[in-house]
Formats: structure tokens, sequence, C-alpha cells
């Protein structure tokens, strides 16, 4: 069940990315974060929000690697593995 959720998760951001639909999103909710509650947006955060998001990729990619080892062979991969 985990593996289906993540399938129609990647699919379903891919086909919002290609029709545009994150990009207006993302705008939606800055508007939001600055109308609502007068949220900034300045160099220095959005540098902060850039190197957050490099981190947590990194440490996602980690925790990937780290679970190849619940691996024993190719085989069992796409069922230990989404």
């Amino acid at each position: 069940m985990l593996l289906s959720a993540f399938s129609q998760l990647a699919i379903g951001l891919v086909n919002q990315r290609e029709t545009g639909q994150l990009k207006l999103m993302a705008v939606v909710l800055i508007l939001i974060a600055r109308v609502g509650y007068g949220v900034r947006l300045s160099v220095n955060g959005l540098a902060d929000v850039v190197l957050f998001a490099v981190l947590g990729t990194a440490a996602i990619a980690g925790v990937a690697m780290a679970a190849t080892v619940l691996v024993t062979d190719v085989d069992s991969a796409g069922a230990v593995l989404p």
C-alpha cells in the first residue's frame, strides 16, 4: 500500500508540475503569507530556504541509502523499498 501511495504521489506531482499548477500554488501560498501574515521575502531568507531544501534532500538521500541494507538482492528491492 505504501508503494502505491508513493507512486500515485509521484505521478500527481509530475502532472501538476507539467501543467503549471505547482507554480500557481507556490505563488498563491506566498501571497497568503504576505497579505495574511505579513511575511516578507528577503535575499537572506531565500538563501536559507534553498539551504534547507538542499540539506533536506541530502538527508532523505542518506536515509534511502541506509535503507538499502534491508534489501538482500535485486529481485526483492521492489518489495522492500518504494
